[in-house]
């Protein structure tokens, strides 16, 4: 370290001394016009005693005239005091002498004056590499014969920051040297620039061919990879080019500059190590630079709108979520997609705008549906990278949810898991404060990236949003099932809600719900809606005040609310003890066809959707007995315990002749209690059958029967009648999830009589037992 300081100081008093030996006045001073440095002949010139270092510097403290022009961009001629002065302004690059800035050049006007033009050219002159830099490459352009076209390439050193960084800034020059000397060696007496950190641009004549040009590119792309330098470095390290092919001059440098750097950029985003000929994606550059030059006037013109995409519960097909996203309508060419402009977006940074943007006009929403019944639904935000590396990114989100008084836990923010690739413990600071904050955290197309497994136990979310091609993949291949099979378990063991995107299809849901993932996003429910058809959507799909009623069996035939009451058609019905302490069953004796049976009105059902929920204890197997029934005007629905040895069914038919649907499972255990559950969903056409909490048999294109005529408990119309016991008789007007059928079973087994009771009745039926025997 200490002898980089002691070359540091060399190098200074080196141009010091340089400087001060020039018949000339320099003055240079950084980006904000503050002095760094500044030779003897400018003091004598101007007649300044006062030391200007460190301090702010303008013409007119010199009481500068400016007269006219004396080479356009680079010299003009002024008149300070009286006397006249030609004046440089010469653009400097940062480096180990000074920072990003510029030098004023003073000399008293002599038209034959050429010590001037020897110092413009010791300026123009890269100090590292010795090649041209900016100034010399505008120089040497402004020079050449514009009727002529020439091939122009923009090279970048991929990862150059990180070899900065990790090795050092000394590495990093070495690394510019080299990858100088093999360019030039590729190219000999072909014009070469540095023009700034780790960029060059070469200027070829264009009299060569394409093949002659592209073959200079791939040398130079092999020569840098196959240089004798430290592999440690070498491997971090390629060459991304950007080409321009016969190129006019009569146009201006930064326009050519604009295309090749587009070119480069697409080199990287193919992966990097290679080469992209821009007239070849010409069209799509000049559209990207149109996007550029509209899209500040596009946000005031309130050309942005927001789009929200349902996320449902692919159980239930109840509305769960939005997110939300934009569209941008062009005044003359009509909507445009996201793709169209978000990678545009985020590369040039106005994403954050944006970003912005889509957040308070979900906030606006928010604040205009408080008294709707979807009013709470969690909306999703989605956020670039570049937030997380603004200081203020949470302080901001939380006074636009005090402007609009919303709460913070009616909003997800979205990110990607690609954050989390660098600076690492600086994003997951910024995600503990979002979280503190009060907002839910979705970590979106997850699968996509290549350290998913690694982030999940590090990344405070609350959702994984499962990405749509790592969906896609899985449809036709056992092992990629495996993989999200495992991943949902992972996240539930994580505690993480998991959502699929990109769910198109029935199978995708079946597949899906299968493995534990109740959430979804996609085709099959929604496409992305405007505001006001979203709107509609949510009236549609929000769960409202479910209607459930219970039968809890107290002596009587009564729901629990004193509204519906059941009607017995046989001589005595028994009442007595249910599942747990507190709870009471009815005992129901069996008998012929319709017979000791119970029937419900039929307005305890008045939805499509449905769950069955109850406690049973079957005490004699009677195949296909029913123990529930929905009696329809062109078909039925019946829960039968018992329907052949060894299986449970619940049937539906249908008025067509072969439409006979049969969700299927393991037939009951006699004399013990079992949670049966059973949930029918519409909108998917789906049927569910639950077994102590489980899932434990499903059946898909089961049609919705209609015009609902009579419901029975303990029989039917066909068989003889079911004979056991009956507690909790739980009606619902919408199909529960397993998280919520599960929740039903678990009130249960963790009161503390739940197992006394069970123990109890099995030893009371084994002492039965032996009596008889006896």
């Amino acid at each position: 370290m200490n002898n980089e300081k002691l070359l540091l100081k060399s190098e200074t008093e080196i141009f010091n001394d340089l400087i001060n030996t020039l018949p000339f006045g320099i003055v240079i001073m950084d980006q904000s016009n503050v002095v760094i440095n500044v030779n003897h002949k400018f003091m004598e010139y101007f007649q300044l005693e006062e030391d200007l270092l460190g301090k702010p510097f303008r013409l007119q403290d010199l009481e500068c005239e400016i007269l006219e022009e004396l080479i356009k961009d680079r010299a003009i001629l002024v008149s300070i005091r009286s006397k006249i002065y030609s004046m440089n302004k010469i653009p400097l690059t940062q480096n180990n002498l000074f920072p990003d800035g510029y030098a004023l050049v003073f000399q008293l006007y002599d038209k034959h004056n050429v010590v001037l033009d020897k110092f413009q050219q010791i300026a123009n002159v890269d100090y590292l590499t010795k090649l041209a830099n900016r100034g010399g490459l505008y120089q040497y352009f402004d020079s050449l014969d514009k009727s002529q076209t020439m091939h122009f390439l923009f090279l970048d050193i991929d990862n150059f920051k990180i070899v900065n960084d990790v090795y050092g800034h000394t590495s990093g020059d070495e690394l510019l040297v080299m990858v100088a000397t093999k360019i030039t060696n590729c190219i000999p007496g072909t014009f070469v620039s540095r023009i700034g950190g780790d960029e060059f641009v070469i200027i070829l004549s264009g009299t060569l061919r394409e093949e002659e040009v592209t073959n200079i590119a791939r040398n130079i792309l092999a020569e840098v990879s196959n240089s004798e330098y430290p592999n440690d470095i070498l491997y971090m390290i390629s060459i991304s080019i950007g080409i321009v092919l016969n190129q006019k001059l009569d146009c201006n440098l930064d326009d050519i500059l604009y295309k090749c750097d587009s070119a480069m950029y697409r080199a990287k985003k193919n992966g990097k190590n290679q080469f992209i000929i821009f007239n070849t994606m010409e069209d799509e550059v000049m559209e990207q630079k149109r996007i550029e030059e509209e899209m500040h006037h596009a946000l005031a013109n309130g050309e942005f709108v927001v789009y929200l995409q349902p996320k449902m519960n692919m159980l239930t097909s109840k509305l769960y979520g939005a997110e939300a996203l934009v569209r941008w309508e062009h005044p003359t060419e009509g909507l445009w997609l996201p793709g169209k402009f978000i990678p545009i977006f985020e590369n040039n940074g106005f994403i954050v705008e944006l970003d912005m943007f889509v957040f308070e006009e979900v906030c606006k929403l928010k604040k205009l549906w408080k008294n709707e019944v979807f009013g709470h639904t969690v909306i999703s935000v989605n956020m670039s990278r570049l937030h997380f590396y603004r200081e203020n990114f949470v302080e901001r989100l939380l006074s636009i949810t005090n402007k609009y008084e919303v709460n913070t836990n009616e909003i997800e923010i979205e990110i990607t898991e690609g954050i989390f690739l660098n600076n690492n413990k600086e994003n997951l600071t910024v995600v503990k404060k979002l979280k503190d904050a009060g907002f839910f955290v979705s970590v979106d197309d997850f699968g996509s990236g290549y350290s998913s497994l690694n982030l999940l136990k590090d990344i405070p979310a609350d959702i994984l949003k499962i990405d749509r091609e790592f969906l896609q993949l899985s449809e036709d291949d056992v092992r990629s099932k495996t993989v999200i099979k495992n991943v949902i378990a992972m996240g539930k063991d994580l505690k993480l809600e998991l959502i699929a995107e990109g769910v198109e299809t029935l199978d995708q849901v079946l597949f899906l719900t299968s493995c534990g993932c109740e959430l979804g996003q996609g085709f099959y429910y929604s496409k992305p809606l405007p505001v006001d058809q979203f709107v509609e959507y949510a009236k549609k799909y929000t769960p409202l005040n479910e209607k459930c009623i219970k039968f809890s069996f107290h002596n009587n035939l009564w729901d629990d609310n004193q509204e519906f009451k059941g009607v017995y058609n046989g001589d005595h019905l028994t009442f007595c003890e249910g599942v747990i302490a507190g709870t009471s069953a009815i005992y129901l004796t069996g008998g012929g066809v319709h017979q000791n049976v119970v029937k419900l009105p039929t307005s305890v059902l008045c939805s499509d959707s449905y769950t069955i929920s109850m406690w049973v204890k079957a005490c004699k197997s009677n195949y296909w007995t029913s123990l529930f029934f929905l009696e329809y005007e062109y078909g039925f629905a019946s829960l039968v315990p018992c329907s052949w040895e060894g299986t449970s069914t619940y049937r539906v038919k249908d008025r067509d002749i072969n439409g006979w649907y049969d969700t299927t499972c393991c037939s009951l255990m006699l004399n013990e209690w079992i949670h049966l559950a059973i949930t029918y969903d519409a909108k998917s056409e789906i049927v569910r059958y639950y077994g102590n909490g489980k899932q434990i048999g499903y059946l898909e294109h089961v049609p919705t029967l209609r015009v609902l005529k009579q419901i029975f408990l303990g029989g039917d119309i066909f068989q003889n009648s079911f004979q056991g016991y009956v507690c909790d008789l739980m009606i619902s007007d919408t199909a529960k999830s397993e998280k919520e059928i599960w929740s039903i079973f678990e009130q249960y087994i963790s009161h503390p009589s739940y197992k006394h009771l069970w123990v109890t009745t099995e030893k009371n039926e084994k002492e039965d037992e032996l009596k008889q025997e006896n």
